[in-house]
């Protein structure tokens, strides 16, 4: 499957779905522009935890396909992609400091999907 297809959003929102809902609502949206698909947003909400299509959170992560394509394989934090300026973060940064915790469980939850996802 494509990364950042439907059919991806739909297997990352399965593969969240079995996650401990955090103790305090928590989205953040994710836009990635420059790809084969043009531009594409999805949701993460921590407090469901779910994953959809679309941005409707307080807290933003717009990036490039390359930075996102090398975040999602594992070769590049987001951390080291914000401090290098190839993210920009919209809203809140500081909600996504206290949901470390949170965000770094979805990392591991989507880390099987990298198999089946073609970049």
């Amino acid at each position: 499957m494509q990364y950042l297809s439907d059919e991806w959003i739909e297997a990352a929102n399965a593969a969240v779905d079995g996650l401990e809902p955090s103790a305090e609502p928590f989205s953040v949206s994710y836009t990635v522009t420059g790809g084969p698909s043009g531009e594409r947003s999805y949701t993460l909400d921590l407090g469901t935890p779910s994953v959809v299509t679309g941005s409707s959170a307080p807290v933003g992560l717009l990036m490039t396909w390359d930075i996102a394509k090398a975040i999602a394989l594992g070769e590049l934090s987001a951390q080291r992609a914000f401090l290098d300026g190839n993210m920009q973060i919209q809203g809140d940064a500081q909600a996504l400091v206290g949901n470390t915790d949170g965000m770094t469980a979805v990392d591991a939850a989507l880390a099987p999907l990298r198999t089946s996802t073609t970049y």
